[in-house]
């Protein structure tokens, strides 16, 4: 039989050969064609925007792009900042270009005829050309002829497909007053709002919620689905959005975000809007929440909070229900405190966005349990009680920099501190008699600060390559101190055990990654992409463990060093077509060379083991769609190695009644996974089928082998791999 290593080589060499060929293959075909063409003229995209001059707000002229000679190539309507292509403007789609001067012109009723000059330099790999602003100035009013006022009356759609664009119709859906966005999305045909906040549209999940466009409370979509009043939304559309660097960018390099966008109604856009709620029940019941919303044309403001002691932790789809799966363990007392602030350049030149929220969380929890295991020697039956009571107070600030489409600052920083006190009492039996019994009461203590920075710059040169650089970095501090009194007693062997336990274990980690990618796009839909990344992590961790007064030989000072470098290569294809439909291939194969230097030092010796292995890992991606059929196919091959932690070291005997085993034996394990979907739309019937196939495997698995003493009822546990876990799923849904 092979060794555990040798069949991980072998599965992934094997599974990147067949990947990296059936990419080979496809390529090949293509540039095959492309060889075949003769006289070939290189062609692109161009793009644009044209906005107000005064207030910056985005038009939709009509636009004609004209050769130096006055020559029309082709025209076109600027795009509202949304939809098909994302923050709107014009575009060209796929026109022969050459080296020299064109001429874009801008018409719109009520504003003066504006032009824009543009000289293209060097043509080489690019495959979309940005053009400059376009401003336009509005004519005076004795240029403006108004017409006679018209009165039309129709029927209000609810539902329209424009292009990629699925847009919903808010006014044309009956919600009951008093409700919020999460109540109208629950209308929606084919939508579907969980419990966790997760939105679902024909089967697919949404990957952002946005608000005219912009990202807002990113991560929280409660925050917006329980404050936003239904009543100032105009329309709600679904689309593919570009994704920030892909945007920057200028062309598709990342697979699009399935996004929803909420549209506010005009006389929303700029003013206050404000929502606050309360009450008060029987037994000192409480609950409220307010939401501040401040909108103007270049920034934005929310304040919003929350408490109460009802046992809810508002989540956008509840109705209202209450039943015992959602009625909680005990009393929990939730408070929630925010703040998002987003402003903008008028020309777009740099953006602003500042998050922080605070939360505080009190729960009382009374429980118990009875298990019974069935072994040879006769079954075991374990009783559980505990009385617990934790205080958890979490905040959080966010700040990102965009400095055009070239530089992105971000800075974050957290600060956590958790208190836990918790009574509990245990015993084992067999059907005939008590093993063991015993009694804990522990307090619990926990301090949690982190900080980390990020700089990412992406340049787009001249000959059509892209170039992105990402420095990364960050801080922590962990403090945890516990004090634990346990008393045991063992039945069979009348032996009774009492012991006072006390824990003060800090622990510092830093870490730093450096990445540098470089993006070759050689046709207009196939690009390469290489990419190195050089990866640092130290964590330092003390642990002084007192019992009765004497330190325990469980103590340690622990320091892990890893550095990492990785060389990964990336073969991508995108063809984005609103109506033929969109197509995306990705695969990527990644090596990584892990180094790991581990000092551990404990009152019985000292260990300084290292280690340094390859991680290899495969990524392959299939997505298709058009405005019937939804295709997506993923699959993953990712390996890692066991934690350095449950190899060397002392034994861990703690708990008097648990005994974990250190292993140095333990293999490297890797996890294969595949993931498919298909969904069709039958839009006549006002419904979608789809179907779901989930497949993973994992080679080399950490479980932990169990025994147990049946004198005193104490539980050894040793980790070790396992090999042959499989899980396979298979899902069917039907959505109206």
């Amino acid at each position: 039989m092979k060794k555990n290593k040798e069949i991980l080589r072998d599965v992934f060499w094997r599974r990147a050969i067949v990947c990296f060929s059936f990419f080979i293959f496809i390529s090949t075909i293509s540039f095959a064609q492309t060889a075949k063409k003769k006289n070939h003229v290189h062609t692109a995209d161009l793009f644009g925007k044209v906005k107000d001059s005064f207030t910056r707000a985005d038009l939709q002229p009509f636009v004609t792009l004209m050769k130096a000679d006055s020559t029309v190539i082709d025209t076109v309507t600027s795009e509202p900042p949304m939809g098909n292509y994302s923050n709107g403007g014009y575009y060209f789609s796929h026109e022969p270009v050459e080296v020299g001067k064109y001429i874009v012109k801008a018409v719109l009723n009520g504003y003066n005829d504006a032009y824009l000059d543009y000289y293209i330099k060097y043509i080489g790999r690019n495959v979309l050309f940005s053009f400059p602003l376009i401003k336009m100035r509005k004519k005076i009013d004795s240029e403006v002829h108004e017409l006679d006022e018209v009165k039309v009356k129709a029927t209000l759609v609810k539902l329209v497909h424009k292009g990629d664009t699925l847009v919903y119709n808010a006014e044309a859906f009956k919600v009951p007053q008093g409700s919020m966005l999460d109540g109208l999305i629950r209308q929606l045909p084919g939508a579907v709002l969980k419990d966790d906040g997760e939105i679902f549209v024909n089967g697919r999940k949404i990957d952002n919620l946005t608000l005219n466009g912009d990202d807002f409370f990113k991560g929280d979509n409660s925050t917006m689905l329980k404050n936003l009043p239904y009543f100032t939304v105009n329309q709600i559309k679904v689309y593919d959005k570009q994704t920030e660097k892909s945007r920057k960018a200028g062309r598709d390099i990342e697979p699009r975000e399935y996004t929803m966008d909420v549209v506010l109604k005009r006389q929303y856009n700029r003013g206050y809007i404000t929502n606050a709620e309360g009450g008060l029940g029987t037994h000192s019941r409480y609950t409220g929440q307010t939401f501040l919303l401040g909108y103007g044309a270049l920034s934005r403001l929310s304040v919003y909070g929350n408490l109460n002691n009802l046992n809810q932790n508002p989540e956008p789809g509840d109705q209202g229900d209450w039943t015992p799966q959602k009625m909680g363990d005990g009393l929990t007392t939730t408070k929630k405190t925010g703040l998002d602030f987003q402003t903008k350049d008028k020309d777009g030149k740099w953006n602003e966005y500042f998050s922080t929220q605070a939360s505080w969380l009190e729960k009382e929890v009374q429980s118990s349990s009875l298990t019974q295991q069935f072994v040879e020697t006769g079954d075991l039956f374990s009783g559980s009680r505990q009385n617990s009571d934790s205080h958890d107070f979490k905040w959080e600030t966010n700040n990102k920099f965009e400095l055009g489409n070239n530089l992105t600052w971000k800075v974050n920083a957290d600060y956590q501190r958790k208190r836990d006190d918790e009574l509990q009492s245990d015993s084992t039996s067999t059907f005939e008699q008590k093993i063991n019994s015993s009694s804990t009461f522990s307090g619990k203590s926990q301090h949690i600060y982190n900080v980390s920075t990020s700089f990412d710059y992406q340049k787009t040169l001249p000959w059509g390559d892209i170039v992105n650089f990402t420095f990364s970095g960050g801080l922590g501090n962990t403090q945890n101190k516990q004090t634990e009194t346990k008393a045991v007693h063992y039945w069979l062997t009348a032996d009774h055990l009492n012991q006072l336990l006390t824990t003060d274990n800090p622990q510092h980690t830093y870490n730093f990654c450096m990445d540098a990618v470089y993006s070759i796009p050689f046709t207009s839909k196939w690009s390469v992409t290489p990419e190195l990344t050089y990866q640092q992590e130290y964590l330092n961790s003390r642990a002084s463990y007192m019992r009765d007064s004497v330190l325990d030989n469980n103590s340690f000072q622990s320091g892990l060093l890893k550095r990492s470098g990785e060389a990964s290569f990336r073969l991508g294809y995108n063809r984005y077509d609103p109506v033929k439909g969109s197509v995306y291939f990705r695969y990527i194969m990644k090596m990584k060379r892990q180094n790991e230097r581990y000092s551990l030092y404990t009152p019985l010796g000292a260990f300084l083991p290292g280690r340094s292995s390859w991680l290899p890992s495969i990524w392959t991606f299939f997505y298709a769609q058009n405005s019937k059929h939804y295709i997506f196919v993923q699959y993953q091959l990712t390996s890692s190695l066991p934690d350095l932690s449950m190899m060397y070291g002392s034994d861990n005997t703690l708990s008097p009644l648990v005994t974990i085993y250190r292993n140095r034996d333990l293999k490297k394990m890797s996890t294969e996974s595949l993931n498919a979907k298909y969904y069709r739309d039958f839009a006549w019937h006002k419904f979608s089928w789809g179907v779901d196939v989930d497949w993973t495997t994992e080679h080399g698995k950490i479980g932990y082998q169990r025994s147990m003493d049946s004198q005193t009822g104490s539980y050894q546990y040793r980790p070790q791999n396992i090999n042959g876990n499989w899980d396979f799923k298979l899902g069917m849904n039907e959505m109206l």
